[in-house]
């Protein structure tokens, strides 16, 4: 440290009375190498450098986290941009999808959800089209009605567990993309045996 700076340095931050002593060249080399050579020093040296590492795996981490929730959004509404969602909707859709560990080319694997000429979107489940893609049990692929497979609104899943335990198997029909043709029935579940 050059003289000038150890001057300012204590006017600074000493009262007057100790601002105003001078001190040698030797004793202010003397000083400086006792500082420089002090535990604390090193200490304080350590604890800068482990801040230093802190904020600079979080400068590398946040982008990177960032980045990928940004992927993963634009590989959502890519798949769903022609199903009428609302930003809204499609960025919680996104946050499920990570929360379940899809990765964006999981979901660019996926087909993208269209809409008829009734304005109904169709599609798999997962991206909560209205007509969900599923394979009749005569073999032929179409849609079936989000509202035929979640016919109630459960408050709980007991309530859920419950209504799924104390019912048959039951069929619901199996459309073309136009929600209209029907071209087969689906079985959904198996439920308890009633003919006993």
């Amino acid at each position: 440290m050059k003289r000038e700076h150890f001057d300012s340095y204590i006017k600074e931050h000493y009262p007057q009375e100790i601002s105003d002593l001078r001190i040698s060249d030797e004793a202010l080399n003397r000083i400086m190498q006792l500082n420089r050579n002090s535990p604390s020093t090193k200490v304080g040296k350590r604890i800068l450098l482990s801040y230093v590492l802190v904020l600079l795996l979080l400068a590398i981490s946040i982008p990177v986290t960032a980045y990928a929730a940004a992927t993963i959004y634009s590989a959502v509404y890519e798949k769903v941009k022609n199903s009428g969602m609302t930003k809204d909707e499609i960025s919680d859709l996104a946050d499920v999808l990570e929360g379940l560990n899809y990765s964006a080319d999981d979901i660019e694997a996926m087909e993208p959800v269209q809409r008829n000429e009734d304005g109904q979107s169709y599609g798999i489940d997962i991206l909560n089209a209205d007509l969900i893609a599923a394979v009749a049990d005569n073999g032929k692929q179409g849609y079936v009605y989000r509202k035929d497979l979640e016919p109630e609104d459960f408050k709980n899943p007991e309530e859920a567990a419950e209504y799924s335990a104390d019912r048959s198997a039951f069929r619901i029909k199996v459309y073309k993309k136009d929600g209209k043709t029907v071209i087969g029935y689906f079985t959904v579940g198996s439920g308890k045996n009633n003919d006993n």
